[in-house]
Formats: C-alpha cells, sequence, structure tokens
C-alpha cells in the first residue's frame, strides 16, 4: 500500500502548524519532518511541538530529514549523529534520512569511499539499537549518485536496517531511471515525488505517464511505503493542491 505524504522543507517558510494544515486539506497523511528549519535535533520544543500538530492532523511522522553527511567516524561526528537520532525517537519515527557521504562516486578516491562506508555502518549500528532504519538520500553528489554505487554501497555496508530512498534522477533519461528503480526496489523504503527536467520543476500531472510506471515497479513486490512530495512547481500551495490531487488520484 501507498500512503501519500509531504517533505516538509518542500516549504521552509512555512511553520510546522500551516504545513500541517495544508497537509490535512490535501489528504496527506505522512510527513518527514525536516532537521534544518522545522524540527532542528537539539530543539525540544520544536520536536515536541512537530509531535502534536502531527496527531492532531492525522499526519503520521514515517522519517526524520536528517542533514547528516557519512564521513569519518570521529568524536564529533559521532556526537552529531547521536542527535539527530535521538531527534528521531522523540518524534516517535521509525527511520532517520541521512546523505551517503560528501562526494560523488565518480570522484570520491578510494580511501574517502571507505571513510563514507565505514561511517554509513557505523551509525546504522547506532539506529538499530534504537530499532530505528537508515535510509540514505538518493542524490547525485554523494556515493547514491548511480546505481551500481549505490548498489555497492549497501552490500558493503552490510546492515541490516541500512534503506535507500528512491527518485528520479532529472538530469537522466526515463530509461535510466525505470532501470535504476528496478534494481535498487529491494532497498527502497520511501520516495520522493516530483516532477522536473533538469533544473525546471513542473506540475506533477505533466509527467503522470512516466510515473505510473514507476508506481508499476514499487507495487510489484507488494511492499508499504510512502509516496512523498517535494518541491512543488512555484513553491506555492496551490501547486501543492493540485499535485496532492493528482498523486492520490494515481493510488
Amino acid at each position: 500500500m501507498f500512503t501519500p505524504g509531504l517533505v516538509s522543507v518542500t516549504f521552509r517558510p512555512l511553520g510546522r502548524l500551516e504545513i500541517t494544515e495544508w497537509m490535512q486539506k490535501c489528504g496527506l497523511t505522512a510527513v518527514e519532518w525536516g532537521g534544518d528549519v522545522h524540527v532542528p535535533a537539539k530543539d525540544p520544543s520544536a520536536i515536541a511541538d512537530a509531535v502534536t500538530v502531527s496527531r492532531e492532523h492525522g499526519i503520521e511522522i514515517v522519517s526524520y530529514g536528517s542533514y547528516y553527511r557519512a564521513g569519518v567516524t570521529t568524536e564529533e561526528t559521532t556526537a552529531a549523529f547521536s542527535d539527530e537520532l535521538a531527534a528521531t525517537v522523540a518524534l516517535g519515527a521509525p527511520n532517520i534520512r541521512i546523505w551517503a557521504g560528501t562526494k560523488g562516486s565518480a570522484v570520491a578516491t578510494k580511501e574517502e569511499r571507505k571513510a563514507f562506508t565505514d561511517d554509513i555502518r557505523h551509525v546504522c549500528r547506532i539506529a538499530a539499537a534504537e530499532n530505528k532504519t537508515v535510509s540514505l538520500e538518493f542524490h547525485n553528489g554523494t556515493l547514491t549518485d548511480a546505481c551500481d554505487s549505490a548498489l555497492c554501497l549497501v552490500e558493503e555496508v552490510a546492515a541490516e536496517n541500512l534503506r535507500l530512498y528512491w527518485q528520479p534522477n532529472q538530469f537522466r533519461d526515463d530509461t535510466y531511471n525505470l532501470t535504476t528503480l528496478r534494481r535498487v526496489l529491494p532497498f527502497v523504503s520511501n520516495v520522493h515525488v516530483f516532477a522536473w527536467k533538469g533544473s525546471d520543476k513542473f506540475p506533477l500531472a505533466a509527467h503522470e505517464a512516466i510515473w505510473r510506471q514507476y508506481l508499476d515497479i514499487l507495487r510489484s513486490d507488494h511492499r508499504d511505503r510512502n509516496l512523498l512530495l517535494e518541491f512543488v512547481c512555484d513553491d506555492t500551495t496551490d501547486q501543492l493542491v493540485r499535485d496532492a490531487e493528482t498523486l492520490r488520484s494515481w493510488l
């Protein structure tokens, strides 16, 4: 089953209450709260408020959107992740999203890749103690920027609680994205849903044909997933309403 939702950073200027009110209007029932603006890891009042407004509007917190970038495992980075994980626990979210390093797979050295991989393995071990999954942002400029690299990373980390997010790469063609999704499907947790071509954003309905193909692939293993709208065209709540209606019609 798919659950439609929203990534809160789509509307950084809006407050937590406004976001949940718009989500309720749009029939979106799953949220990933972002750690940069809406729910900073070291802000207990923001965390408590996010829990309250989510509950009051019938929205499940499905992930904490951390901006932790895996690197060398040191006392400083371990403490930073511990803060992010504590926020995840306080939110009651089952998953924390992190970034797979600070360099793309084509430019990371062997030593850098090992450092990123070792740190991901380390934070997965910490998260497992809290019964949380760790999902890697599927993004350019990290080790998940290419399908082969992402799959190799999952194999190298070898952690049962490691997952991959998925989103179409707006700089690649449909064939590439379809092939990539089929290959990474066993590891996909949440999906970021948007309609971009290069740096240009479009209404979600404009990409209906390809998204219906993506959804067919996602349905094929009969697993529950959250489909989280992210970065709508023109960054307006009016477009969110339209995109949410589009997404729900597909489901």
